[in-house]
């Protein structure tokens, strides 16, 4: 993401010797250690949610592709057309709302982790949003 400018530039900083961006790893590795305070159950939730939602972003971005550029030359194509798609993204949709929807229900406990999950998809959508509103200065 730094090299799209996304993340600052620093992050992708190369390890002279191995020539791996060590601050990144250094970060993501901080990260997934702070995780082992979450129980075995409360990070299925987690992950089913983010990966449920950012499924659902793919299948949602193919379909826009698809409206907005249908002739552009791709190296593959999925042979479906927009109703196709649109009929393949209601069964992760189903399972991730189903899924969403045993964790709020199913005791108080569970309601953490999947709140969690939520607020980090709107923290990443009020990044986005900042990072825009700053490269317009």
């Amino acid at each position: 993401m730094s090299e799209d400018s996304l993340l600052p530039a620093r992050i992708n900083k190369l390890h002279t010797r191995f020539q791996t961006p060590y601050v990144s790893i250094i970060i993501c590795s901080v990260i997934v250690s702070l995780m082992i305070l979450w129980t075995f159950a409360d990070l299925l939730i987690i992950d089913v949610t983010i990966y449920g939602a950012g499924l659902s972003l793919e299948y949602i971005a193919l379909i826009k592709l698809r409206q907005k550029e249908p002739h552009t030359p791709r190296p593959f194509k999925i042979p479906l057309n927009i109703t196709g798609l649109c009929l393949m993204l209601l069964l992760p949709a189903s399972v991730y709302f189903i899924a969403l929807g045993g964790a709020f229900s199913s005791s108080v406990e569970t309601i953490k982790p999947a709140l969690f999950a939520i607020g980090a998809l709107l923290s990443a959508e009020v990044f986005w949003r900042l990072l825009g509103w700053q490269k317009s200065f």
